[in-house]
């Protein structure tokens, strides 16, 4: 199976909770570089962080899946990620 995407966002920013729920969709698989952070970058802009906390704050489930060959980020990553994967395929 080939997944493609049906919506395109600029910025994860502007996905909002009301979408997501309008979508069905009660949580988010997400990626580190170029999702969450610039890339090679593991820093947080507070954009991104304000989303993060708003998501949350709404109940939307959130985890973090890498391709990333280096162990995920410590701190803000584990605290956001009840199930943070590493090594994930990437095709």
């Amino acid at each position: 199976m080939i997944v493609t995407p049906e919506y395109l966002f600029r910025s994860v920013s502007h996905i909002t909770p009301e979408f997501l729920r309008s979508q069905g969709v009660r949580g988010l698989v997400l990626d580190v570089d170029n999702t969450l952070t610039g890339d090679e970058s593991q820093t947080l802009d507070d954009e991104v962080r304000d989303w993060l906390a708003a998501m949350r704050a709404e109940g939307i489930a959130l985890t973090i899946a890498s391709n990333n060959d280096a162990a995920l980020p410590t701190g803000w990553a584990c605290s956001l990620s009840q199930w943070p994967a590493s090594r994930c395929l990437s095709v």
